[in-house]
């Protein structure tokens, strides 16, 4: 039996209609910590500099989803490189 999968939006609605497949369980656990982010990412019209940052975090996040499901450090290493990236667009702004 295949598992269900979800649509998830990695940067929320409001910044990106990009998508990825996740099962339920990863798409609420992914949901969870997108629900830790800064505030401003449920804002409708932020800027591109602000939707870039909110699209870089939730690429960071589901990298970080594939380091816990898999343990290759990897996953966590270049999920750590956007760190520098994301905060920077987000005090900038």
């Amino acid at each position: 039996m295949r598992e269900r999968l979800e649509l998830h939006h990695i940067a929320g609605r409001n910044n990106s209609e990009m998508t990825v497949s996740l099962c339920v369980s990863c798409h609420n656990e992914i949901t969870r910590h997108q629900n830790t982010w800064d505030i401003r990412w449920t804002n409708q019209n932020n800027t591109e500099t602000l939707q870039n940052a909110f699209i870089m975090q939730g690429i960071r996040e589901l990298l970080l989803l594939k380091y816990v499901k898999t343990c290759d450090y990897t996953y966590y290493c270049l999920a750590d490189s956007l760190c520098y990236g994301i905060g920077k667009s987000l005090v900038s702004e």
